[in-house]
């Protein structure tokens, strides 16, 4: 076989090129640490490389949803728990004031602490997260969730939860809607509410908050009226429209049964007075504080205004009560959500250092390996441009010089 000058010139040409390629290459493993730089450096690897670094990419993503989640669930956590402690605060504050015999200007400074506690309330209620959200007003997290107007509030969002995906199978809420929260609550003992009827009553007596105690025979559908008559001879008796009871002789202190409920009216009642027992009803814990302050504002000097003022109070410090163990249970699923997001942090991080490792074995260079490939290349590169050298001056000009 005949080879031409110019085919070995152009094959010492390619060599050249070839060896200098596989320098380029080598050095760019040195550079990068990285074996695999492109799917032609190893084709049978380059496939697992690029799933195993995206799933990587993805569980660290995880993480950092998970990060942002226990950050906005954590503000929330703090926010209830400084509600919780602040009815406990007010709690207090209506037991001190409960009694007709404390004095008006002592029941105006415990009135002024309400006040001031319902309007830090509101303040919580309108609590920003980490990059200035809304916590509490739903999908809407630009608008101020709640407003008050005279003594009237308002709840500005919507009934919208933010979730985030914390794993490939689970995705949890990262906040709470203020409907729920603040809004969401029962009057009353939580199962029916009792007041003194459409007009106010001009007696003495006045009604616990009472309390269910025949489930199979109480009708949460149902409002009764309970309602007072002289009996002709000095005392009184008292009626009930659902389900109908007749007159029954009226006792101060003693319990009344009906519906699978129990109250008890204490006090001398006029003949007329009424008191009405009806579903709870769902009312704002702004609205609870509101009444406590207002009852609080109220003159207790007739038996008719201090009846009034302890049927208020009674309820009042029942809806209190209702709005702690409220906020508790929503305080309890935050911390539950955490406790899921903190045990998918480990497995997500587990996941990340296992399959890292995959990924070092599969695409890490062995740098003693890599060196030692660079300086043979380097030896042989020199060693075609020597010999490339010599191929240039094979030529019969060079003879007939």
């Amino acid at each position: 076989m005949r080879i031409s000058t110019l085919g070995i010139f152009n094959q010492s040409i390619n060599d050249i090129l070839d060896q200098q390629a596989l320098i380029f290459t080598t050095q760019q493993q040195l550079a990068t640490g990285k074996r695999v730089i492109s799917p032609s450096s190893d084709p049978l690897a380059f496939p697992s490389i690029s799933a195993k670094r995206q799933l990587v990419d993805t569980t660290d993503q995880f993480q950092r949803n998970s990060d942002l989640a226990v950050n906005r669930l954590e503000i929330e956590e703090n926010s209830i728990q400084s509600s919780i402690d602040l009815l406990h605060r007010v709690r207090d504050l209506a037991v001190q004031g409960a009694s007709s015999s404390v004095a008006l200007d002592d029941r105006t400074a415990l009135r002024s602490e309400v006040q001031m506690r319902l309007d830090e309330l509101l303040g919580i209620a309108n609590t920003r997260g980490a990059t200035g959200e809304y916590l509490f007003a739903g999908y809407k997290t630009s608008t101020i969730p709640f407003s008050k107007s005279g003594s009237t509030y308002t709840y500005n969002g919507d009934q919208g939860q933010n979730y985030l995906r914390i794993s490939s199978s689970l995705t949890l809420p990262v906040t709470d809607h203020g409907y729920e929260v603040f809004f969401n609550m029962m009057n009353g003992n939580g199962r029916f509410a009792v007041d003194e009827g459409a007009a106010a009553n001009t007696g003495g007596a006045h009604i616990s908050v009472g309390t269910v105690v025949d489930e199979a025979a109480y009708d949460s559908t149902i409002t009764s009226t309970i309602t007072f008559a002289d009996d002709g001879t000095g005392g009184h008796t008292y009626t009930i429209d659902n389900p109908a009871v007749g007159a029954t002789a009226y006792t101060s202190g003693s319990t009344i049964s009906f519906n699978g409920i129990e109250v008890v009216i204490e006090g001398t009642p006029v003949a007329g007075d009424t008191f009405r027992v009806q579903p709870s009803s769902r009312q704002s814990v702004f609205a609870s504080l509101q009444d406590l302050v207002t009852n609080l504002g109220k003159s207790t000097d007739t038996d008719a205004g201090n009846a009034d003022f302890v049927t208020t109070m009674n309820r009042s410090l029942s809806e209190i009560d209702l709005a702690i163990d409220h906020l508790i249970s929503v305080q309890t699923k935050i911390g539950a959500r955490i406790n899921s997001i903190e045990s998918e942090q480990k497995f997500n991080s587990a996941v990340i250092e296992k399959n890292e490792s995959i990924l070092s074995s599969l695409e890490d260079v062995d740098f003693a390996e890599a060196v030692a490939e660079f300086n043979r290349l380097k030896i042989g590169l020199e060693a075609a441009h020597s010999t490339f050298a010599q191929v240039q001056r094979l030529s019969l000009f060079e003879l007939l010089q």
